[in-house]
């Protein structure tokens, strides 16, 4: 009977050993666990584009840079959010000045301020858009175009632009979301307007090609007045020049014959030479049979 006992107490001090060596791997283990998530839970990653809110238990308290950061394991946690520039596009019925509906299609683009993520998720959360951005644009539409007629939309397109622009931003600033630019991309009439519009812009279009027209046909009439001018200049020019040129000529003939008597009267035998060199060497005849005689050979000298 002892030797039973004694087996039966060896044998359950070694089941206990066992029981305890096991307990000890197992908490071992926890430990290792335990601290190897600690350590993944030590650090973060922040992506390009994006800022990490820091939360310690709950409560912003640091904004954590583009790259990996250090944070307290288990009672700090981190909220991503984007700082790159973000679009958003909505067609919306605004009203004119003479309160006519029109459809109104824009796109904004915004960018949270990097510096004050930590305040954005503290007020906003992630739903930033919903809240703020997207009630404050069509707020800030209709307060543009209830300024603006449905004809000046598209004669003030820029000018509508820069107001929208305007009102917008002043919105937005103290939530520290920035506007970058604003587009109207479009604007959808009632189609009756449209109709009027179109037909307005057409008679314009064609009053300008009238006056148009108009310029044209007065230049033209003005170069043929000039071309015209220049050809009875140039048809005065030539009959100046040749009646110039009849003017010189008959002076230079008169002056001829004036030369032409003085030599003769200076020089009569000048003319018998003339007829000399003049004659075939065949006298005249005259009916009735009696020849003139074409020399006068006995003529005497004048007398100088």
């Amino acid at each position: 009977m002892r030797n039973i006992l004694k087996k039966y107490r060896k044998d359950k001090d070694g089941d206990i050993e066992e029981q305890w060596v096991f307990s000890r791997l197992i908490i071992l283990s926890v430990i290792v666990a335990i601290i190897v998530l600690s350590m993944l839970q030590s650090f973060t990653t922040v992506q390009a584009g994006t800022r990490g809110v820091l939360l310690t238990l709950g409560k912003p308290t640091a904004i954590l840079e583009e790259g990996l950061s250090f944070k307290a394991p288990w009672i700090t946690s981190v909220e991503i959010l984007p700082i790159n520039t973000r679009a958003l596009s909505s067609s919306e019925s605004t009203g004119t000045s003479e309160q006519l509906d029109v459809i109104t299609s824009v796109t904004i683009n915004y960018r949270l301020d990097p510096k004050y993520v930590d305040y954005i998720w503290t007020q906003l959360g992630r739903d930033y858009e919903t809240r703020i951005v997207k009630p404050f644009m069509q707020e800030s539409l209709k307060q543009t175009t209830a300024r603006f007629s449905a004809e000046s939309f598209l004669k003030q397109r820029d000018q509508l632009s820069s107001m929208f622009f305007q009102i917008l931003k002043d919105k937005l600033e103290p939530y520290h979301i920035q506007l970058i630019t604003v587009s109207i991309t479009n604007y959808q009439y009632p189609k009756e307007y449209d109709d009027r519009i179109t037909a307005k812009l057409t008679e314009e279009q064609r009053a300008i090609e009238a006056e148009n027209i108009l310029k044209r046909i007065k230049i033209e009439a003005q170069q043929q007045v000039i071309q015209a001018q220049a050809k009875a200049n140039a048809t005065i020019a030539t009959a100046t020049a040749e009646a110039q040129s009849q003017l010189i000529l008959a002076k230079a003939q008169a002056e001829a014959i004036r030369l032409l008597q003085t030599q003769l009267a200076n020089n009569p035998e000048y003319l018998e030479y003339v007829k000399i060199k003049q004659w075939d060497g065949k006298l005249p005849y005259f009916f009735g049979g009696d020849v003139m005689p074409f020399l006068n050979i006995n003529a005497t000298k004048p007398s100088r």
